[in-house]
């Protein structure tokens, strides 16, 4: 849903607390973003998760996210 408008690393680098990324879903769907009800808790549980507060690049980089992602995503997709 995010992609679809976004640069990944516009989403990767907030480092938003659960309530900030409840909040920016709220603010996406008022701006017109498609997130039904059904999926925003699990919207929210993954961003907080992977892209929250205590997440830091180089925590997910030391276990081997970064080089997944290098290897998995990138010989298909861009960064972008």
């Amino acid at each position: 849903r995010c992609l679809s408008c976004h640069d990944a690393h516009l989403i990767t680098s907030q480092r938003l607390s659960e309530t900030g990324w409840g909040r920016e879903l709220d603010k996406m769907a008022r701006w017109g973003a498609t997130v039904t009800p059904a999926e925003r808790p699990a919207m929210i549980a993954y961003l907080t998760r992977h892209f929250g507060v205590a997440a830091t690049p180089d925590a997910m980089a030391a276990n081997g996210g970064e080089a997944i992602f290098n290897r998995a995503c990138l010989s298909c997709h861009g960064a972008d």
